[in-house]
């Protein structure tokens, strides 16, 4: 029964992909080759990096062909996630589903941090934090109780410090998910708070809160009712909500999701006017006034939740339209805070070499870009130098390059002075050739190709059929890639 147990997931798989198999007596045949289940162990031993099991009747350390062909290579990974943390600082992940025996494939240069959930044998929940290795004397993570929030804090030297909390809390009708999950997290957070530290919450709150007040606006009797001492914490806690003004942020919220607010959006807006702080979505960068959903296309439950501290240094925040490689029914959050320390840092770094050129041709001014090639170009002067060009001479080719260079140059000069510059980085000494897997065949380099073809269509124009085109591409291009990587491409 046992050998059974190992052996049954690798009948079904290759049941699915159309070979030969058959069971005689708990021995496992693929296309009339046995298959032994202690070659599946050892596969697994290798994937989970463990060491091989010594009690294997193995003369070599060779992978069996067939289990190359079905598990794939350690180094088999999807680099399209990998090129997105590579665009940031930080990474957070929800609901990774990992477990304390996973070893994940960051780029280089980064490391990641987890929070696993223990209650539960079944893979589900977690957190998943990706971090620059330049961050990393900068980072501290930690340690705390609840399996719901994952604390890290950013250690400044010349700037306050920041207390980030990476957050995951189930859905309230789940089997996961606790009625006291927001008071766990609120616990902890006064517990990490020290003065002149500011928050940062974000992830999946499951939380629809519609545009529900999540401030207290206060008033003369208020005041008198709680008898506070001193005027400075009255000013530090009720009117915070002015620092929102000056920096020109609505405090009305708004909100896609027209919902009703359920029990964890009460819960979550309870939360952020006990603990002084304000909600991002539907008030700051391109979701100011819109506030999209962001899970289904109907709920706005992840949410990115800050100290009214930092909107000064809040620069970008954006809902990324819903991409199915990344997630079921989630779409990212895009949040940049601009401090002086990442500043420094990406300074310090060996970032590649900059050069100025000109922004695209604007029609409107090509009047004025042909006047100042007019008065740049004189014929004269052309006329002179093709002259002196001698073409038995020597340096003949040198001398019709710098000729070309300075015919070019008018031209150039002026689109600079015309259009303006922007910046373009070069001659990146880190930056490595695109290195294709060898499972991505050309039939997989045309699922993807369709796939970004449906995303952009639906970026332009949403609708029911570009969604369900999307999501069909998707699959489609998810079904290939890990085909390709299980059964082909390989040379045994």
């Amino acid at each position: 029964m046992e050998r059974r147990n190992i052996l049954w997931p690798i009948f079904k798989r290759e049941q699915r992909a159309g070979r030969r198999v058959r069971f005689k007596e708990d021995k496992l045949y693929v296309d009339g080759r046995r298959i032994f289940p202690q070659d599946v162990t050892y596969q697994n031993n290798r994937q989970n990096h463990s060491a091989p099991n010594k009690q294997m009747d193995r003369n070599d350390q060779q992978d069996p062909p067939f289990l190359l062909k079905h598990f794939g290579p350690p180094t088999g990974v999807n680099q399209q996630p990998i090129e997105l943390i590579k665009s940031y600082d930080i990474c957070v992940f929800c609901e990774s589903k990992t477990d304390d025996l996973d070893i994940l494939n960051v780029p280089k240069g980064y490391e990641y941090f987890s929070k696993n959930r223990k209650k539960f044998d079944r893979k589900s929940g977690g957190i998943v934090v990706v971090f620059k290795n330049l961050l990393k004397s900068h980072l501290s993570f930690l340690s705390s109780d609840s399996e719901y929030v994952l604390w890290l804090k950013f250690n400044l030297r010349h700037e306050p410090n920041f207390l980030l909390g990476c957050v995951y809390i189930p859905p309230e009708n789940s089997r996961y998910s606790s009625v006291e999950a927001f008071d766990e997290v609120e616990n902890e957070l006064i517990f990490f708070q020290e003065e002149n530290i500011h928050t940062i919450l974000i992830g999946d709150f499951n939380a629809r809160c519609g545009t529900g007040r999540d401030f207290i606006f206060p008033n003369d009797d208020l005041a008198q009712i709680l008898n506070f001492d001193g005027a400075d914490v009255i000013d530090n806690y009720f009117h915070s909500f002015q620092k929102l003004i000056l920096c020109d942020i609505p405090l009305d919220r708004a909100n896609e999701d027209t919902g009703r607010c359920n029990t964890f959006g009460s819960k979550l807006l309870s939360f952020c006017k006990n603990n002084n702080m304000f909600i991002c979505n539907g008030r700051v960068g391109s979701d100011k006034g819109v506030g999209r959903v962001t899970s289904s296309q109907t709920s706005l439950i992840d949410y990115c939740i800050v100290s009214p501290d930092l909107f000064p240094l809040l620069s970008e925040f954006e809902v990324i339209d819903f991409d199915p490689l990344y997630s079921d029914v989630h779409c990212r959050l895009h949040v940049i805070f601009s401090t002086g320390v990442t500043t420094d840092l990406h300074n310090n770094d060996s970032t590649p070499n900059t050069v100025n050129i000109p922004v695209r041709w604007n029609n409107e001014m090509k009047d004025q870009f042909v006047n100042m090639v007019e008065d740049k170009l004189s014929t004269e002067d052309l006329f002179n130098k093709l002259v002196t060009l001698n073409v038995e001479s020597d340096t003949f080719q040198s001398d019709i390059d710098n000729f070309v260079d300075f015919f070019n140059s008018i031209f150039i000069d002026s689109a600079h002075n015309c259009f303006g510059d922007k910046v373009v980085r070069y001659n990146q000494p880190n930056r490595q050739n695109k290195v294709f897997q060898p499972w991505f065949d050309k039939n997989c380099h045309q699922k993807r190709s369709e796939f970004h073809k449906s995303k952009r269509k639906h970026y332009l124009s949403k609708t029911d059929e570009s969604r369900a085109d999307l999501k069909y591409r998707a699959k489609a291009y998810k079904i290939s890639r890990k085909h390709l990587i299980l059964f082909g491409g390989w040379d045994l």
